[in-house]
């Protein structure tokens, strides 16, 4: 089975992307566009033959480097206008090529697959290769936690059954658009009942398991939710990102007893994935405090020693709260005011990237494991604030990915440095801070230069 996953979400992609409307005017990016995901490429396969245990290597290099060449390959696509569901089938496909190399390891390339997609989506700053990189990490998180949850390989798949699914549902929309161009809303309504068809298909035919249909059903439902509570048409008030923020814990808490950590996952895939494929990006925007909640799940299932370090009464905890979640806040705003010159934002690219790696770092080091733990929660919460704006974007729901995941995917790795003397600790702390404080001065001297509202977003 494992050897169709990939090739249907291709396959998928390339309907999807057929089926989009013609497109506006497209200026392919300049070639210079394209060093920064080459860096980071060869950048994170060094760092992972370095740093990543013997076993896992491969498979953690792969991972990454999947994840970046899927995010390039869709921001060198010309853009067509309802083809959300083109972008989000690369990023399924490239879960499923996962796991059809590595099944046994899918918990490590998983999570480099994720921090993969968010890097090249960082430097990238294009809507499209968000919606790839956040499509493809929901699919991700949920092939993760359905491995820790049972060596079953129906649990292992189900995360690209549901990707797979609602790339299917959102051509069906495609199609529809084309028939019946004047029904938006009630499109939206009959792809949402399929929704809960495939919710029901997967949990109880093929898992087996009404706990796993339920929480998908209910994941049907707080969409419909959100969906009202955030339109997408003009800014949201306040008050109503407090209502989608509950709505969405709410959901991660039902789905949580009923089926763990993996009716969690379960729920944020196919919840996010319908708002991605009918091209809600508000509501998506919105979903970002279960998207920590999930995070959270798969550190505490990759790190057991350090998840009780989650105490909300201990100020480094709530630290690394605030940290995560202002910090994928910046790229946003970084690539709303981005330099003309694509050399200039091909390094932006980079150095955004250097900061995303040492974020973690840092959080480690400084913190301890409250900080990180905190951290990890926290950039969930980042792009609920730009669900808020005038034009959400999605890329701080990508950095916030790609954050967590790096996060727990290094964690491991830099754990000798939580234990580190005050005097060790001061060491390492100038060697990582200094250069850091450099970089984002150098960031700050080529972007941040014209307000936001000046400029368009990207139309997929």
């Amino acid at each position: 089975m494992t050897t169709f996953l990939p090739l249907v979400a291709l396959l998928l992609a390339v309907i999807g992307f057929v089926l989009g409307r013609p497109p506006e005017a497209f200026e392919r990016p300049a070639l210079s566009r394209y060093i920064a995901p080459f860096l980071i490429l060869i950048f994170g396969v060094l760092a992972s033959n370095k740093l990543a245990d013997a076993g896992v290597r491969l498979s953690v290099s792969v991972g990454l480097a999947l994840g970046v060449v899927m995010v390039t390959v869709a921001t060198a696509l010309p853009r067509r206008k309802d083809a959300e569901s083109a972008f989000m089938s690369l990023g399924v496909a490239g879960v499923g090529l996962l796991l059809w190399q590595w099944p046994d390891q899918i918990k490590w390339a998983g999570l480099a697959y994720v921090a993969g997609l968010g890097f090249a989506a960082i430097a990238a700053g294009e809507e499209v290769a968000s919606l790839t990189a956040v499509g493809g990490s929901v699919v991700a998180l949920a092939t993760i936690l359905g491995r820790y949850s049972s060596d079953t390989p129906a649990y292992t798949h189900t995360g690209v059954a549901i990707g797979l699914g609602v790339c299917l549902l959102g051509v069906v929309r495609q199609a529809a658009i084309r028939f019946l161009p004047n029904s938006g809303v009630w499109i939206a309504i009959g792809v949402r009942l399929l929704g809960l068809g495939l919710a029901y298909l997967i949990g109880s035919r093929y898992l087996g398991l009404h706990d796993a249909w339920v929480s998908m059903a209910l994941a049907v439902a707080a969409g419909v939710a959100v969906w009202a509570a955030t339109p997408s048409d003009e800014v949201t008030e306040p008050g109503r990102a407090v209502v989608a923020t509950v709505i969405w814990i709410g959901l991660g808490t039902l789905t949580f007893g009923l089926a763990r950590g993996y009716g969690m996952a379960l729920a944020l895939a196919l919840a996010a994935g319908l708002h991605l494929v009918l091209g809600e990006r508000r509501a998506l925007a919105s979903c970002g405090p279960l998207l920590g909640l999930v995070i959270y799940r798969v550190f505490r299932e990759a790190h057991l020693d350090a998840w009780k370090a989650l105490d909300l009464g201990q100020h480094y905890a709530l630290i690394g709260l605030a940290i995560g979640a202002a910090l994928p806040l910046l790229p946003e705003r970084w690539w709303a005011t981005k330099p003309a010159n694509p050399w200039l934002q091909s390094a932006g690219g980079v150095l955004w990237t250097v900061l995303w790696v040492g974020a973690p770092f840092l959080a480690a080091l400084l913190l301890g494991p409250k900080g990180v733990v905190g951290f990890v929660v926290g950039v969930g919460f980042s792009s609920l604030f730009s669900a808020t704006g005038a034009a959400p974007t999605l890329l701080p729901l990508a950095a916030a990915a790609a954050a967590g995941g790096v996060a727990t995917l290094t964690y491991g790795w830099l754990q000798d440095l939580t234990d580190l003397t005050r005097d060790e600790k001061l060491h390492w702390v100038l060697i990582a801070v200094i250069p850091l404080v450099l970089v984002g001065l150098i960031l700050t001297l080529i972007g941040f230069k014209k307000p936001a509202s000046d400029v368009a977003v990207a139309t997929v």
